[in-house]
């Protein structure tokens, strides 16, 4: 017996789309800085989706501040939820984020999901990151009620420290992997410098259609001795200044400076350190 068509009425609502809809579905980007990389995503990190990353911890978090960056210059507002109490304020003010734009969020491990939800849930913020704790790590019901969220609210949700197998998974609409990652020094011994760090990105999958492909970034470190302000050097409001000089990690609009030095941790995808 052939089936009966269904009439146009009888369908639930939503299930047409319009194709100005869908395409005002379609994920925007948010821009990494970081040319080759944003080659490599199409324009950037998903808005509105979840984008995990997956690797070495060190530059996982790097590339989540250089988003972060961006999106404080632009006057938007990013929020860390920090689940292992690890976030340094000083490293992600040296990538170039702005600290009055950022909410640092510490939650108890147990509830660092939670706070991700309150945070995608009041619409405010253009990036949330989700730096995991060891344990407990959210539940898979979790992770799909977060991105089902972070759709409806626009905010791109990045994840850090999920061990394989126990990450956002098929919710991501992004995943990347850092591999091979390696320090560049100045100097030997004791005393020598940070010049920098590379590490190779992956993008393991993306549900935009985009294909796996892989960039190497190349960061360098701020300067490591920043210019001391003299003690007859003017302060902030012009006047003479008094006392002993102010530490190289002090500012006097009460902000930590960044890393090893005042300088902005830049990034490259050329060959070598920039």
């Amino acid at each position: 017996m052939a089936a009966r068509p269904l009439p146009i009425d009888a369908l639930p609502a939503g299930a047409l789309v319009s194709p100005t809809e869908l395409a005002g579905r379609w994920p925007r980007t948010l821009a990494s800085g970081l040319p080759a990389l944003d080659g490599l995503l199409g324009g950037g990190f998903p808005e509105g989706r979840i984008t995990e990353l997956r690797g070495e911890r060190g530059g996982r978090t790097t590339l989540a501040f250089r988003v972060a960056a961006g999106l404080s210059r632009e006057g938007r507002l990013v929020a860390v939820v920090d689940g292992p109490d690890a976030f340094d304020a000083r490293a992600a003010e040296a990538v170039g984020v702005d600290l009055r734009r950022l909410l640092w969020v510490r939650p108890p491990p147990p509830r660092a999901a939670g706070a991700a939800d309150a945070l995608v849930r009041s619409g405010l913020f253009a990036l949330v990151l989700l730096d995991l704790p060891r344990a407990p790590l959210p539940a898979p019901a979790d992770w799909v009620r977060l991105a089902r969220l972070a759709e409806t609210h626009r905010t791109a949700l990045v994840t850090i420290g999920a061990p394989p197998g126990r990450g956002p998974g098929f919710c991501a609409t992004v995943a990347l992997s850092l591999r091979h990652a390696r320090t560049h020094w100045l100097g030997r011994g004791p005393g020598r410098l940070l010049a920098g760090f590379s590490a190779q990105v992956e993008l393991v999958h993306d549900k935009r259609g985009r294909p796996p492909g892989a960039v190497r970034l190349h960061f360098r470190a701020p300067e490591p001795f920043p210019e001391a302000p003299r003690e007859d050097s003017p302060d902030v409001h012009g006047h003479g200044r008094k006392g002993p000089p102010e530490r190289p990690w002090e500012r006097a609009d009460g902000r930590c400076g960044g890393g090893l030095g005042p300088g902005p941790l830049r990034g490259s995808e050329a060959g070598g350190l920039p």
